[in-house]
């Protein structure tokens, strides 16, 4: 291989990893999710996390941040953990949240986080 076509290669390589990197940070990403979480609860602040994790899309889209969440109640009592799924896209906006708050959702959360 000539050295122009190895350097014509090797641009287009680093081109292709270029744009596949996300634009935002994960932590920043992770923060719109949580707050995307809390944001409808009865003690938004109160919203404990754990488990988080984001999963950077490969093709540089979106994220899929993953974990558990545990609310307080009307009766200011936490209410448990359950799983949650929020797609953020890599401008850190919130294009979808799955809430496991019943068994539908919650299977839905799970299954998507683990594929």
């Amino acid at each position: 291989m000539s050295k122009i076509g190895l350097a014509v290669c090797l641009a287009l390589a680093l081109t292709t990893v270029a744009l596949a990197k996300p634009t935002t940070s994960s932590q920043a990403r992770v923060k719109a999710a949580q707050v995307a979480v809390s944001e409808d609860l009865k003690d938004p602040e109160a919203t404990r996390f754990r488990k988080v994790v984001d999963h950077w899309d490969a093709k540089g889209r979106y994220s899929r941040i993953c974990g558990e969440f545990n609310a307080k109640n009307s009766y200011g009592a936490y209410t448990g953990y359950k799983p949650f799924l929020v797609f953020v896209t890599d401008e850190n906006k919130v294009a979808m949240k799955i809430l496991g708050e019943d068994e539908a959702t919650a299977m839905a959360a799970r299954e998507k986080c683990e594929g």
